[in-house]
């Protein structure tokens, strides 16, 4: 959106966000109220993150999902006529707020390109896709200079990644104004670094944490047993068993709820984003951030 076309935010939007300006300023409302968003999956993930930014004041909520409507989720209104779940959801998530244009695009991934998401400010991924869509889609975000977040739950754990491309942020430390700024790394990068080259922030040693990344791969390969196999870091821990399978809507909210925050973040441009995975381990109720080389935040 140019300069020309930015909207203000209202006075009945002053109020109705009151609190949230007083946490991410008026700028950063402003910021929202912007905003382009895309997000792609509508399952339990999917639909919290959804709900979140649409309460929170995005400009614009684009959903897709076409899969048919086998059962009712989070945003679905009653019944089962649609012709796919992003359609059952259009108006629940409207009537959450009427001051965000919300909309759905027909279709898949698949079918769409460059032109199709270069309008977007955020995308967020939040189903499994194959391997190599994931990466067609991502790649083509970095192409649109479009932040993107990729997120996925399988049963008591999920996995999350940023990507902002050279991203700057402000933040309040100590009643003083600072100015950060972060070149983040693509998924593509991610999924090609070995388990020694991640840092855990300090205190946080490494444990099955760390394999979350490898669990993602194996999912998106299309053969998750064999994938699975494959990797050193995922030996031993077949007693996970069912905790790995599965969509559990209380992990898609925790989950959807942090992923929220971050595209607040992306947005808003306050406080430091996630740098770049964000792990979960909900037989602990604890997640991680994970590092990745070169990633670290800086200060400016």
């Amino acid at each position: 959106m140019t300069a020309e076309n930015e909207k203000e935010v209202s006075e009945q939007e002053v109020t109705q966000y009151d609190r949230q300006i007083r946490l991410w300023g008026l700028d950063g409302q402003k910021r929202l109220r912007n905003s382009k968003i895309c997000v792609i999956g509508l399952s339990s993930l999917g639909s919290e993150i959804v709900k979140n930014l649409t309460l929170a004041g995005v400009g614009e909520m684009v959903l897709i999902d076409d899969r048919k409507v086998d059962e009712k989720t989070l945003l679905m209104t009653s019944g089962t006529d649609f012709e796919s779940c992003a359609a059952a959801s259009l108006d629940r998530v409207q009537e959450l707020n009427p001051n965000v244009k919300v909309s759905v695009a027909p279709g898949f991934t698949s079918d769409k390109n460059l032109d199709f998401f270069k309008s977007f400010t955020l995308v967020v991924i939040a189903v499994v896709l194959p391997k190599e869509e994931l990466l067609r889609i991502t790649g083509i975000l970095r192409e649109a200079v479009v932040k993107h977040i990729v997120g996925a739950t399988f049963g008591m754990y999920g996995f999350g990644f940023n990507d902002f491309l050279e991203h700057e942020y402000s933040l309040t430390k100590q009643e003083k104004n600072e100015v950060g700024k972060i070149s983040f790394k693509s998924l593509s990068d991610a999924l090609n670094y070995s388990e020694d080259e991640v840092t855990f922030p300090k205190r946080h040693k490494k444990n099955k944490f760390s394999v979350a990344l490898n669990l993602y791969e194996a999912f998106i390969s299309g053969d998750f047993k064999a994938k699975f196999a494959e990797f050193e870091s995922l030996k031993g821990i077949d007693e996970w068993g069912e905790d790995y399978e599965g969509d559990i809507p209380p992990i898609g909210a925790i989950v959807g709820g942090l992923m929220g925050q971050e595209a607040i973040k992306a947005i808003g441009q306050k406080e430091r984003p996630i740098c770049n995975v964000l792990l979960f381990d909900g037989d602990r109720m604890d997640a991680k951030e994970l590092f990745l080389p070169t990633g670290n935040p800086n200060i400016i």
